[in-house]
């Protein structure tokens, strides 16, 4: 699968409240821009069930790759079924 999602720019952000997870509600205003983000996600038989490889190319990507949102959807994916090996590509 390849997806094209959209960049964004975070014009505003006001931290709420503390909530009982550790995590914060905030408010937010997100304006959409014209680039676009290539997110290529596959299966690969050869990777083990449940594990993912993960690539990051293009634009540097300030962070540690395991915080990285992308992982992030994976691993709550992975909290409601079992998933094949998958490899991960995302290009800034």
């Amino acid at each position: 699968m390849l997806v094209f999602p959209f960049a964004k720019v975070n014009m505003g952000l006001r931290v709420l409240r503390k909530r009982p997870d550790g995590f914060h509600d905030i408010a937010s205003i997100l304006l959409p821009i014209p680039l676009r983000d290539a997110l290529e996600a596959t299966m690969d038989l050869d990777i083990p069930p449940s594990e993912v490889r993960f690539v990051r190319t293009g634009i540097a990507i300030p962070g540690d790759p395991a915080d990285d949102l992308c992982l992030k959807a994976v691993q709550a994916i992975r909290k409601l079924r079992d998933l094949p090996g998958l490899r991960l590509h995302l290009h800034k």
